[in-house]
């Protein structure tokens, strides 16, 4: 019997004020719904518009078109948050980052909240990492990514 446990991707945890949470991966499903964001998002940064992504990105966007982002990449956390009342903007930024924590892995996502950062003019926080003052609103699963 193999045990490939040390090679398994780890919960993501997000802190927020003093209470921590602990995303779990997400399911193949969900996984595949955050690439084709992402690869759509990307592709609209590049110029290109929502019709010229492939048929099978447009098809897993489509039907999760009304679904929160947060519901997507922050999986049973995303209600947590709701629940303790964490603010709408700051559910959103974590959902963001959580998407391409997912998709790109830790290194990038951090390169690129850090980038977001910059680009609205936002100091970086402690360690470097970006912090909102706003968040931003992720919304629904939308061509824009």
């Amino acid at each position: 019997m193999k045990d490939l446990s040390a090679f398994l991707t780890p919960n993501l945890d997000l802190k927020h004020g003093s209470k921590v949470y602990s995303v779990p991966p997400p399911s193949k499903e969900t996984g595949l719904v955050l690439a084709a964001i992402n690869s759509i998002g990307l592709s609209a940064v590049a110029g290109k518009t929502y019709e010229d992504a492939p048929e099978s990105q447009r098809a897993i966007i489509e039907k999760y078109k009304d679904t929160d982002l947060g519901e997507l990449s922050l999986g049973p956390v995303y209600q947590q948050m709701i629940d303790d009342g964490v603010p709408g903007p700051h559910i959103d930024l974590y959902a963001q980052y959580a998407l391409y924590y997912w998709v790109l892995g830790e290194d990038a996502a951090d390169n690129i909240m850090e980038a977001l950062a910059e680009q609205r003019g936002q100091s970086a926080g402690p360690k470097g990492r970006s912090r909102s003052r706003t968040g931003r609103s992720t919304g629904s699963v939308k061509s824009s990514g």
